[in-house]
């Protein structure tokens, strides 16, 4: 069985830092997991998938109807408590505020919190993006335990994406099956998705792929490699 594997993209050769965090957001910490489901982002450009830094997958309302079907998906409407409007290109030198910056952290310096607030917020008129939700699919960790010898799949984009590529490196492996991506069409694990390759065709024309990476797994002879 061939999976498609998608994670998001937080640097690379072309993708800093600061294009990472206009494109994705930022999710702050939340005290109980009962706290609004909030994040801070750009609204010059509103992908209809992204993944915000500290965050999890966020759809649109678009793409959340295409995905309803999917069993075992939950979504859960997101709320954004900052909304910035700035012009920003790949390929050109986000703006970055001084107050941005705090020494010993990661991206050069860049603190997410910091970065939003020192941006000019978004007009009210702006601000109107319609409705987002957090996108679940059942985790594969919590699954392995309907099914029979699932043993850990290994696959790690930090070793299969290009060097300067910054992605979240896997755990020690993926508890998925045959068996069980034969149930669900999308399984998450490590902030990795797991598709099947019909239903990464629902998906596939709303991934800008600028800021994530594709894999492809053979599940059957568990052996990966990157696209």
């Amino acid at each position: 069985m061939k999976l498609i594997v998608l994670a998001p993209i937080y640097g690379s050769r072309e993708i800093s830092y600061a294009h990472a965090l206009m494109f994705h957001g930022y999710f702050p910490s939340r005290e109980t997991d009962a706290a609004p489901y909030a994040i801070l982002r750009n609204v010059h450009r509103m992908p209809d998938l992204f993944c915000p830094i500290l965050g999890g997958w966020t759809v649109s309302e678009s793409l959340k109807e295409k995905l309803l079907p999917f069993k075992g998906t939950e979504f859960r409407e997101i709320t954004f408590t900052r909304l910035v409007d700035v012009p920003w290109e790949v390929g050109e030198a986000p703006p970055i505020p001084a107050g941005a910056y705090e020494g010993g952290v990661f991206g050069g310096g860049i603190v997410p919190a910091k970065f939003f607030a020192a941006l000019p917020r978004a007009s009210p008129a702006r601000r109107k993006v319609g409705r987002y939700y957090g996108f679940a699919p059942p985790a594969a960790y919590i699954e392995e335990s309907r099914y029979r010898a699932v043993k850990p799949v290994p696959f790690d984009f930090t070793e299969l994406a290009p060097k300067d590529t910054f992605v979240f490196p896997a755990s020690e492996g993926h508890a998925l099956s045959v068996a069980m991506m034969a149930d669900y069409p999308v399984i998450q694990n490590d902030r990795y998705l797991f598709f099947t390759e019909a239903s990464f065709r629902v998906i596939d024309p709303y991934v800008d792929m600028r800021f994530f990476v594709k894999g492809e797994l053979d599940l059957r002879r568990r052996s990966g490699r990157c696209t």
